[in-house]
């Protein structure tokens, strides 16, 4: 649970603190941009590392794509007044939930291949 926490203050603060000390400091032309380069590249790579971090922990963590995701859309709601990215936060959602199940599978199978190691040697 205390990993849920952390992991969830880190994105929100990603999500939400960033983007608005951007609005805070900058005039309309240069807000579009920053905005279009926060969606297209910060978000996916946070799904990505959520994805990872979860799948890594996946009885504690599973709820973190889900928290990032919502995350996310509260920021865009609620910063920009943008409700329209709805579907591309369930993209990247999905993206986050696939990278998560390929890194808890490729630890499942790594500590089974270990166990079958040691059952051989003894």
């Amino acid at each position: 649970m205390k990993k849920l926490i952390i992991w969830s203050v880190i994105s929100a603060i990603i999500l939400a603190v960033c983007p608005v000390m951007c609005f805070k400091l900058m005039d309309d032309g240069r807000l579009l941009f920053v905005l279009l380069v926060f969606v297209q590249f910060a978000y996916p790579l946070l799904s990505l590392i959520s994805g990872i971090v979860s799948g890594l922990s996946i009885e504690k963590l599973f709820l973190l794509p889900f928290i990032t995701s919502g995350l996310f859309m509260l920021s865009i709601c609620l910063i920009y007044g943008e409700p329209d990215y709805l579907v591309y936060t369930g993209i990247n959602l999905a993206i986050s939930l696939v990278v998560m199940c390929i890194v808890a599978f490729v630890k499942r199978r790594d500590k089974q291949t270990k166990s079958f190691a040691n059952d051989a040697e003894l």
